[in-house]
């Protein structure tokens, strides 16, 4: 019996399920590049880094796992989709009425981080799917974010 049980929650460690893995690639993507916002004499430089969607911004091996900034305003002041770059969200809402833009805006503000769900379609998708955006405030002035799709 006790063989049994230490198989079994050595498989969960083991087949870690494919959101798990993103959510965890999405919080440290999210971490990483605050901390290098934070670390540096010119953010903005950081910002057109982001804007240019490479590497370490942008996933190398999951290309839509990418991280995307706000200000506190909830214009989005760096994406690397750079239409979106200088649009201002705020009470915009997602396909059911969500305004999770201004949600992760005001909670990076009050929280410093957090996670918020939403709903939204994804690219080459006809589907809208839940999607979960995990959010940092840094140098007190940018709100970075990044987001994982919930496939049921």
């Amino acid at each position: 019996m006790k063989k049994v049980l230490i198989v079994c929650l050595m498989s969960s460690f083991v087949f870690a399920s494919p959101f798990r893995v993103m959510k965890r690639k999405a919080q440290q993507l999210v971490k990483d590049s605050c901390e290098q916002i934070e670390q540096s004499s010119q953010p903005e430089e950081i910002l057109k880094l982001i804007n240019a969607g490479k590497h370490p911004f942008k996933d190398k091996d999951t290309p839509e796992l990418y991280v995307f900034a706000y200000d506190k305003e909830v214009n989005i002041i760096a994406h690397p989709k750079t239409s979106l770059v200088g649009k201002n969200y705020k009470g915009k809402p997602d396909v059911k009425g969500k305004m999770f833009r201004d949600e992760i805006v005001t909670n990076a503000i009050k929280d410093k981080k957090g996670m918020t769900r939403y709903s939204y379609s994804k690219p080459g998708d006809d589907r809208v799917l839940s999607k979960i955006a995990y959010y940092r405030l840094c140098k007190d002035k940018y709100i970075l974010a990044s987001g994982v799709y919930v496939e049921k």
